[in-house]
């Protein structure tokens, strides 16, 4: 029994080693001779899982974390100084939430939330002295829709509409996002959804009704507002909204009006 302990502790102090010298060698091999590679570890059936370490002339170029052959988790891109250039965050392969970019002085460059590959909600851009420089924001498209500048004393400067024109509903049955046209017939919608703006040190002054009836006590959650039971009848819906924006007590978009149609099958 004891002899079994013993054979077994030395072989598994030997795959220990091995798998120390195989990865450590590999690595300053890797950078002795600035070559390109991957240190990587993988399942049962030959896929990636776990960490990923790629090497790009000697230096770490990207650190990534796999789960059955697919990305996930955070992952790292970093610049041929080895200072981290940016990080984003990966579901199912795909990215899917936050992304952050850096100048090579450590200052945050930008940062974004992804969703399906594609931007989702606020974007903030910065100068590589920390200040904030531009703020856009994205719908359930990835389009931009918004884009405003700020000045060096922090001022918004240029601006444009901050309401997305794409409105959307949720069929939750199917888990999947309606766009909503305009008297065209819409089927399988419930709560309304409005993608705005959200700048920072700007003020909001929102006003929603459907079918007349007002909504004023809502959330504005990743710059989005969701009225529930927006359609609770068939037929021609009409959708009237106001919006204001202030900056420091003083009105900067005077209020802009949106009177729609939904049709409901």
């Amino acid at each position: 029994m004891k002899r079994n302990i013993i054979i077994a502790t030395v072989l598994f102090g030997g795959l220990i080693a091995c798998l120390f010298f195989k990865v450590f060698f590999k690595r300053e091999y890797y950078v002795m001779f600035k070559k390109d590679g991957l240190i990587a570890s993988y399942d049962h059936l030959n896929r990636l899982d776990g960490k990923v370490t790629i090497f790009k002339k000697g230096t770490i170029q990207k650190v990534l974390n796999y789960k059955n052959g697919k990305k996930q988790g955070w992952g790292y891109s970093y610049y041929p100084n080895g200072q981290l250039e940016r990080k984003s965050y990966y579901e199912q392969d795909e990215s899917d939430g936050p992304e952050i970019a850096y100048f090579q002085n450590g200052q945050v460059s930008y940062n974004a939330t992804i969703k399906n590959n594609k931007r989702l909600g606020s974007f903030y851009s910065y100068s590589n002295d920390g200040r904030l420089e531009l703020y856009s924001t994205y719908d359930i498209t990835g389009e931009r829709f918004y884009t405003c500048q700020y000045d060096i004393s922090g001022k918004i400067i240029i601006f444009n509409s901050p309401i997305s024109a794409h409105l959307y509903s949720i069929d939750t049955k199917a888990d999947t996002v309606i766009m909503l046209h305009f008297e065209v017939q819409n089927k399988n919608i419930k709560d309304l959804y409005v993608t705005i703006a959200t700048p920072p040190q700007a003020q909001l002054d929102i006003r929603i009704s459907v079918n007349d009836t007002p909504y004023d006590n809502f959330k504005i959650v990743n710059n989005v507002i969701r009225i529930k039971n927006a359609f609770p009848n068939k037929g021609l819906n009409r959708i009237f909204m106001t919006f204001s924006m202030f900056y420091k007590n003083q009105k900067i978009i005077d209020s802009l009006n949106a009177d729609l149609s939904i049709l409901r099958d």
